[in-house]
């Protein structure tokens, strides 16, 4: 029989990394239109790897979230931030939109602007001419969020169907719930996880 079990997460240290982080950075160096380089944002973050880094900056040269001023000391290009959305874009480092993201993002600023909705408002709602939402999808993050005690069902029945809405005292802000998946070590013996608990995230 498959072992379930119900893990207690607690706030802890922020991991100072990942697109979020990178992002948060980069909105404080650049604002008031100051120019900052790599090096600058690499002093703000736990994570050695400049690889990831560096992807995530060409990607937001390339969607034109960032303009590239000049070269610093021959090594480093100074940046300047010239759009600000308040979530991290998510783009790949081609500049292409990272989708399943994005589809996340609309998807919850949808709920929140909406009084309540079925499947296909929400999905309507949450599309863009760079980015659709079949209902599948939507159904997807509907059920995790209703799971999780975001959602009320307003009037049941089969998915397809039902209406939902966003519970106001949940309606926490612009960005939207992470889902993550979780990989852990479970010791039968002991009847306890051992190790880190890591969470990867799960595009809807």
């Amino acid at each position: 029989m498959p072992v379930q079990l119900e893990l207690n997460v607690t706030a802890g240290t922020p991991i100072l990394r990942g697109p979020d982080h990178f992002w948060s950075v980069i909105k404080d160096l650049g604002k008031s239109g100051a120019d900052f380089t790599s090096a600058e944002i690499r002093t703000r973050c736990s994570d050695t790897e400049t690889q990831a880094l560096g992807d995530y900056i060409r990607g937001l040269v390339s969607a034109g979230f960032l303009t590239v001023r000049k070269k610093a000391a021959g090594k480093y290009n100074v940046y300047r931030l010239v759009r600000k959305p308040l979530a991290a874009p998510a783009i790949k480092r081609s500049g292409a939109l990272d989708e399943p993201v994005e589809r996340q993002l609309n998807l919850w600023n949808a709920m929140r602007a909406l009084d309540q909705f079925n499947l296909r408002e929400l999905s309507v709602a949450a599309s863009t001419d760079q980015v659709a939402v079949r209902g599948h999808m939507a159904l997807d993050y509907c059920r995790r969020l209703e799971r999780a005690g975001y959602l009320q069902v307003r009037m049941p029945g089969p998915e397809t169907c039902r209406v939902w809405r966003l519970k106001p005292a949940l309606n926490t802000g612009p960005l939207p719930p992470k889902i993550l998946k979780t990989h852990v070590v479970y010791d039968q013996n002991r009847g306890q996880v051992i190790g880190k608990v890591l969470a990867l995230e799960v595009p809807v």
